[in-house]
């Protein structure tokens, strides 16, 4: 006799492993969590305290004719700086995640453990994969949310370069979640996960650069 499980079971399964994962993950959400809104708060009073009166730092250089930043450019300016820092952490801790959702194939309790749950092994690495992938996603998500709601009551929207900033790190995030995932399956220990992700991420932009090169 072979036992089915049907479409819903398979999806509760995945949740189940995707909320085990998010309590695992939830000291480094929160520490991601804090540090962008830290530098978006940050990024925002630098913009607008450092452009508020350009000639109030410089008495000597003021004249009439100085040009003045509008509340639109400045806002532009907010956009790109907290875009590209919230990015970069985002990649970050995607990288972070990623390691300790993972990190349960180099331990052999955690494999005994998971290896008696009644999940396949291709669905549990894909709610492992899925998991990764939505820790890293949704909070950069949120706070281009924030970023795009600050700028439209400004009267400013968001610019073209922000955007595909945005799906620049979307992709980058699946790409750096996929290679990871593919490297726990095949080394041995944590450790040697990470070097060799280390020695992939450095080697192919030096191999992209020798191509261009020559």
């Amino acid at each position: 006799m072979t036992s089915t499980v049907s479409f819903k079971d398979k999806l509760k399964q995945i949740f189940s492993v995707i909320l085990w994962d998010l309590k695992g993950c939830k000291g480094s959400l929160m520490v991601y969590t804090i540090l962008a809104s830290v530098f978006t708060v940050i990024i925002f009073t630098l913009v607008f305290v450092l452009t508020a009166d350009q000639t109030s730092f410089s008495p000597l250089f003021s004249t009439e004719s100085s040009p003045k930043i509008s509340l639109s450019e400045k806002m532009q300016v907010f956009q790109v700086i907290s875009s590209t820092i919230i990015g970069f952490l985002t990649l970050i801790f995607a990288i972070i995640y990623t390691v300790q959702i993972f990190s349960y194939m180099h331990n052999k309790r955690k494999v005994d453990f998971y290896g008696s749950l009644p999940i396949s092994r291709a669905r549990l690495f894909l709610a492992k994969y899925g998991a990764a992938y939505l820790f890293s996603i949704i909070p950069m998500l949120v706070f281009m949310g924030i970023i795009a709601i600050a700028s439209v009551c400004t009267g400013t929207l968001l610019l073209p370069q922000v955007t595909n900033m945005y799906v620049n790190f979307i992709v980058g995030t699946l790409a750096c979640i996929s290679a990871y995932g593919f490297l726990s399956a095949c080394c041995g220990t944590t450790f040697n996960t990470v070097i060799m992700f280390i020695a992939v991420c450095a080697c192919y932009p030096l191999s992209m650069v020798f191509v261009r090169a020559y």
